[in-house]
């Protein structure tokens, strides 16, 4: 079975950052969307597994973004995981109190990101699926 990870971020280099481990998870497909715009219409009509969400993003920032998708009947559901430079304690409780699923600061390495994309994958449940 394979499974769907949407990567919403502004910098296409984070999308080729996070898909440098893509043959660790085989049965993980990646997608990216570069606006918050793009990617609740991807979403529609396909909903993703898990949705990592950038929160520095022109237009609509990710917390927004967040609040969208959480109001949206067709996308409530969806695994949203906040993946940011920073992340405060004070946008975390927010965050999560919106319907984030969990929040992670941005890994900096290639192991890091292996590391990362593993743990999203346990925290929701795939991880034992794949």
């Amino acid at each position: 079975m394979e499974h769907n990870i949407l990567l919403i971020d502004d910098d296409v280099d984070e999308f080729i950052f996070i898909t440098s481990v893509k043959e660790h998870f085989p049965s993980v497909s990646f997608h990216y969307a570069k606006c918050a715009t793009n990617a609740l219409k991807m979403m529609q009509a396909k909903l993703p597994d898990i949705v990592m969400l950038d929160i520095n993003m022109p237009a609509v920032n990710g917390l927004q973004c967040l609040e969208n998708i959480k109001k949206d009947p067709l996308l409530a559901n969806a695994t949203v995981v906040i993946y940011s430079t920073s992340v405060s304690p004070d946008v975390r409780e927010y965050a999560l109190k919106k319907g984030a699923a969990y929040c992670i600061e941005k890994p900096a390495s290639i192991d890091d990101i292996k590391n990362t994309i593993e743990k999203i994958l346990k925290v929701t449940g795939i991880y034992n699926k794949l």
